[in-house]
C-alpha cells in the first residue's frame, strides 16, 4: 500500500492559516508571510518528490542527510521548547496598584489607521487598569511602521480617548521601531515628567510579557511588574512562533552586544 504523506495536507493548513490571518487584520508583508512560504515550500517540495519518485530517480535526500536533518530538527525543537517554557512562565507579579505610570507597548494599526486585534485588546486591557486606578498615569508607545498611515501612539490614544480615558492622562512616545525602543523612549518620558524612575507597570500581550519585563529591567526599570492582555484566539499560533524567535534573538543580542 503507497504511503499518504502529510506534508500536503500541512502545507495547505499553513496556507489556509495565512488566509485567515489576513482576513482577519493580519498583514500580507508581515510575520504572517512565513504560513504562505511554508505552505508553498511543502507543496513545491512534495510535487518534486512524487516528479522524481515518478521518473524512477532517487530521492534528491539520501538518509544520511535525513537523519542529520531528523537530529537538527529535535535539536531545534528542543530550543523551542525552553523559549516557549520561558514565554509561558507567569510574569504577573504584586504590585501593579501602586504604579505611578502603566506602559501599554504598541502591536500594530492597519493602513486604514485602525488599531489590530491584539492591540485592541491591549488597550481594552489599559482602559480598564486606568480606571481602576485613577491616580496611574499612561503612556502610549509605538511610532510609525513602513504601511502604517501615522504613528501608531496616536492610534492608541485616540482608542483610549474613545473609551472616556481622559487625554490629559495619556502621553504620547511616537518614535519607537521595537519592544527596546518602546521601553527605552518611555523611560526618557518617565524621567523628564519625575525628575528620576518611579513604579511601572508595562502592559502587553501575555505571549510578549516574558521579554517585555525582561527588557524593562535590563533598561533601568528595576521594579517594573507586568499586566498581561489576552491574544486573540486566532493570532495564537501566529503570535507564539514569532515570538520564540523573538526571544532566540533576543538571547543572541544579550549576549553578543547586551541591552541597556
Amino acid at each position: 500500500m503507497r504511503r499518504i504523506s502529510v506534508v500536503p495536507l500541512l502545507s495547505l493548513c499553513a496556507l489556509a492559516y495565512y488566509i485567515a490571518l489576513v482576513a482577519y487584520g493580519s498583514s500580507l508583508v508581515g510575520f504572517s508571510l512565513f504560513w504562505a512560504l511554508l505552505g508553498v515550500c511543502g507543496f513545491g517540495g512534495s510535487a518534486l518528490a512524487e516528479w522524481r519518485r515518478q521518473q524512477g530517480k532517487p530521492p534528491l535526500v539520501g538518509k544520511k542527510l535525513r537523519r542529520a536533518l531528523a537530529v537538527l530538527c529535535a535539536a531545534g525543537a528542543l530550543v523551542a521548547a525552553g523559549c516557549l517554557a520561558f514565554i509561558l512562565t507567569p510574569r504577573t507579579t504584586g504590585g501593579a496598584e501602586s504604579c505611578a505610570y502603566l506602559i501599554v507597548l504598541g502591536s500594530g494599526i492597519r493602513r486604514d489607521g485602525n488599531v489590530s486585534a491584539t492591540l485592541a485588546e491591549r488597550l481594552d486591557a489599559a482602559a480598564d487598569y486606568l480606571r481602576a486606578h485613577l491616580e496611574a498615569q499612561a503612556i502610549v508607545s509605538g511610532g510609525q511602521g513602513r504601511f502604517a498611515p501615522f504613528a501608531e501612539s496616536q492610534a492608541m490614544a485616540a482608542y483610549l480617548a474613545a473609551r472616556g480615558i481622559d487625554a490629559n492622562r495619556v502621553a504620547e512616545e511616537s518614535r519607537s521601531r521595537d519592544t527596546i525602543e518602546n521601553l527605552r523612549f518611555s523611560r526618557r518620558i518617565v524621567r523628564r515628567q519625575t525628575g528620576g524612575d518611579v513604579p511601572v507597570a508595562v502592559l502587553t500581550s501575555d505571549f510578549h510579557l516574558a521579554r517585555a519585563l525582561l527588557l524593562a529591567r535590563r533598561i533601568g526599570f528595576a521594579d517594573a511588574v507586568g499586566v498581561a492582555a489576552p491574544t486573540p484566539p486566532l493570532v495564537r499560533v501566529d503570535a507564539y512562533t514569532r515570538e520564540i524567535l523573538a526571544v532566540l534573538k533576543l538571547c543572541a543580542r544579550i549576549i553578543l552586544v547586551g541591552v541597556r
